[in-house]
């Protein structure tokens, strides 16, 4: 299972191999990474919800 913060370090790695740093690509506004070359575009975000046995369950888009 991937974890949030396993999301964060492979951010913090494609960010160093592209010259960049993900306080760069960070948007506060929308609490994403958003990454772009040319007309294409990345955006990676966390979405949660609680289950109804009150876990919380974390997705990467």
């Amino acid at each position: 299972m991937t974890t949030v913060e396993m999301i964060k370090v492979y951010i913090n790695q494609l960010c160093t191999q592209i010259g960049t740093t993900p306080e760069s690509v960070y948007s506060p506004e929308f609490n994403s990474w958003n990454f772009s070359k040319g007309a294409q575009n990345i955006e990676v975000f966390f979405t949660s919800y609680e289950t109804s046995v009150k876990t919380v369950r974390t997705f990467t888009s």
